[in-house]
């Protein structure tokens, strides 16, 4: 079995992740399904916040938002991060009437903060 040297391997800039996750964002005009997977996500982040209504909440990594849409619609202050625009537009437009805050930032460069009392992404940290 062969060997592969990782050091050596360079791994992509924020340029270029940017621009991959931009051309992504770019194809979807509306959100997938809403799936058991959504669901079981839902209710484990609901179950971590004592009132979902009191709870401060960051998507790190939000693509649609819409597991974050729905935690909103119950009362929490959430706030979607994304790399890019094109998440953010479509995370906006899942959020509609409901309120919610769009920050175009890279997860790498999330500051630390006791602002939230939880933050969560999903389907984010397999592409690291």
């Amino acid at each position: 079995m062969a060997s592969v040297d990782l050091s050596e391997m360079n791994a992509p800039n924020e340029a270029e992740i940017h621009q991959v996750w931009s051309n992504y964002w770019s194809k979807m005009e509306v959100a997938t399904p809403w799936d058991s997977l959504s669901e079981v996500i839902l209710r484990t982040l609901e179950s971590e916040c004592d009132e979902v209504g009191e709870c401060r909440i960051l998507e790190a990594g939000c693509g649609t938002g819409r597991i974050s849409q729905r935690l909103a619609q119950g009362g929490a202050d959430v706030t979607c991060l994304d790399i890019t625009s094109e998440a953010l537009n479509l995370a906006e437009k899942i959020f509609g009437e409901t309120p919610g805050r769009f920050v175009q930032a890279s997860i790498l460069d999330v500051p630390k903060s006791s602002d939230y009392d939880l933050v969560w992404n999903a389907g984010v940290l397999e592409h690291f």
